[in-house]
């Protein structure tokens, strides 16, 4: 059985039943302090700014869901996190919410112009792109090993920076019903999702799969 670092996040106090039953250390997104020079983007970053703080993570895995996951994919769904998390066997990489096999596809699809920033992205980091129709994780909900957690963080800290500053801290592609602030995180869930994939030589399918019916792309 492998220990891990588990942390649920919310941009808000917690407040209901199931964000107190779901797994998992809080953080406050709100409370994460701007790292200097970063203020202009750090709106656009949304909950993906947790990979800039500070965090514990003396266990060999880490992990983090959003605390609004059961509302998003039900008791049930709850239910097997915290059996998983029991179990304490993981990939590599372990996605809680797994997307569909293309999402580069998909994200193109709804987010005309994105492509454009992940492949920018992807070539920065050296990122093939047959990693663009293998499932990644969304919602930041996942469970890797530490060790490729610190790697990540290196390389999408440096490269995120980078891109916001290659495109002027302009996102002009379509943001569907999300204004300009949001759509960073649209972007971000998936270049997190395809650096964590890229790293890790092992991977599994994850508890919960993104449908239309729990989440807007």
């Amino acid at each position: 059985m492998n220990s891990i670092n588990f942390f649920k996040l919310w941009h808000l106090p917690l407040s209901s039943k199931a964000q107190f039953n779901l797994p998992g250390e809080y953080i406050n997104l709100e409370q994460i302090n701007c790292p200097d020079g970063l203020e202009k983007i750090w709106p656009y970053l949304q909950e993906y700014r947790v990979h800039f703080a500070d965090l514990n993570m003396n266990s060999e895995y880490v992990g983090f869901i959003s605390a609004s996951f059961e509302d998003k994919f039900g008791k049930e769904t709850t239910e097997l996190l915290h059996y998983k998390l029991n179990c304490g066997i993981f990939a590599d990489f372990s996605p809680i919410v797994l997307s569909q096999r293309k999402w580069f596809d998909l994200a193109c699809l709804y987010h005309t112009g994105i492509e454009k920033y992940i492949n920018y992205y992807c070539e920065k980091t050296n990122i093939n792109n047959k990693y663009y129709e293998i499932p990644i994780c969304y919602c930041n909900s996942f469970i890797c090993k530490t060790e490729i957690y610190k790697k990540f963080k290196i390389i999408f800290q440096k490269n995120i920076i980078d891109l916001f500053k290659h495109f002027d801290n302009n996102l002009n592609f379509n943001g569907t019903i999300y204004n300009d602030i949001r759509k960073g995180g649209c972007l971000c869930e998936r270049l997190v999702g395809v650096t964590l994939l890229n790293l890790s030589s092992s991977y599994d399918m994850g508890i919960a799969t993104l449908n239309t019916s729990n989440f807007v792309q």
